[in-house]
């Protein structure tokens, strides 16, 4: 099946559309209108386990009653047109924004987009990083750019999705578990090591200092007008090169 004919299919089955109705052939003694409706119905379980699945800290938030109800509105809304049901949702955290619950939980889009870039990340083949032997042969380079693993991302949110994380990870550990402060910015980066993903805090200098590394600054250009000490850019450089996050340096 081609993927139009597919996307096709889909359209049709969310919106229930009468003519594609009278081209079916019911199974059985169900009606048509019946068959539909039983597929239509798990057509719609299926896309709300899949929102589930990638949405995991925004269902923990809102409670099953209040999520599955934004992912029906949703669904109706923005029908999959993807064979692989893990690329689907990727417009629900600017759905969510929209939702009246965003006004007392106003986190909830930057949440929502934190966890697809989990996800993302999560999926994304581990690009091949610099060897000692070539850091080395680098390491003389005056003013060096970085090219950085594409499996890393530097994140920043006006809300503390670091924090809500840290709190969706201990929710079911009563000694861990601390009710989140998400009336804060954060900044932190992302990465994948070995088939896990982890996180790692940032200080706004550290943040900024790396992005610009990674829109392609030199070294003394992405540093120019930051407050970081020697030590702090040490340690950033040892982190970076320690986790294999570095893919090449030039001059």
């Amino acid at each position: 099946m081609a993927n139009d004919q597919f996307q096709e299919i889909v359209k049709k089955v969310s919106s229930m559309d009468s003519s594609f109705i009278e081209g079916l052939i019911p199974c059985g003694k169900l009606s048509v209108e019946r068959a539909l409706s039983i597929y239509s119905n798990a057509y719609r379980v299926r896309m709300s386990e899949a929102l589930g699945e990638t949405f995991k800290v925004v269902w923990w938030c809102l409670g099953d009653e209040v999520f599955f109800s934004i992912c029906r509105e949703f669904i109706l809304k923005s029908p999959s047109t993807f064979y692989n049901l893990a690329q689907y949702g990727e417009k629900f955290p600017e759905f969510l924004e929209s939702q009246p619950v965003s006004v007392e939980m106003p986190f909830l889009k930057h949440l929502a987009l934190f966890e697809w870039q989990f996800k993302e990340i999560f999926h994304c083949a581990e690009e091949k990083s610099l060897d000692q032997s070539q850091l080395q042969t680098l390491a003389s380079i005056e003013n060096p750019k970085f090219i950085f693993t594409a499996q890393l991302k530097f994140l920043t949110y006006p809300y503390g999705i670091r924090n809500i994380w840290r709190s969706f990870k201990n929710a079911f550990d009563e000694k861990s578990f601390k009710k989140p402060d998400w009336k804060i910015s954060q900044n932190f980066l992302i990465y994948k090591k070995d088939h896990e993903v982890f996180l790692k805090d940032l200080e706004i200098g550290e943040f900024e200092f790396l992005t610009r590394l990674s829109q392609g600054n030199a070294f003394e250009n992405a540093a120019s007008g930051l407050e970081l000490k020697e030590k702090n850019i040490k340690e950033l450089f040892e982190f970076l090169f320690t986790h294999s996050l570095v893919a090449n340096i030039s001059g």
